[in-house]
């Protein structure tokens, strides 16, 4: 099947996490690419430790739906002194039905660390 893909909207909601961000504010990928990269970046006080989750938001504007276009996440990610950059992968499911771009929102949170 094909679909026009989905587009990923990240936000950072907790403003109590200024050192930590999204690198992009939008990610498009289509559903036979498998996996979409997303990449976070500290930006501040980079000589210690920190960690932040990550997790997919429910909200009134995701189309998509988690087990049928997307794999959800909610997923502590650590930085350790000196890194600035950290990745990681959201699997994209295909199925057999034509859509229009489905939508799927990120946030992050402070964790203590």
């Amino acid at each position: 099947g094909y679909s026009a893909g989905m587009k990923l909207n990240p936000i950072n909601i907790d403003h109590h996490l200024p050192e930590v961000s999204f690198t992009k504010e939008e990610y498009f990928v289509g559903e036979g690419d498998e996996i979409v990269s997303i990449e976070l970046e500290r930006s501040v006080e980079i000589f210690w430790s920190v960690s932040v989750r990550i997790k997919v938001v429910i909200s009134d504007f995701a189309t998509a739906n988690d087990g049928a276009d997307y794999i959800s996440i909610n997923d502590i990610i650590n930085f350790q002194s000196g890194d600035m950059k950290k990745s990681l992968a959201i699997a994209i499911l295909e199925d057999i039905y034509v859509e229009q771009i489905e939508y799927f929102i990120l946030m992050l949170e402070s964790v203590y660390g």
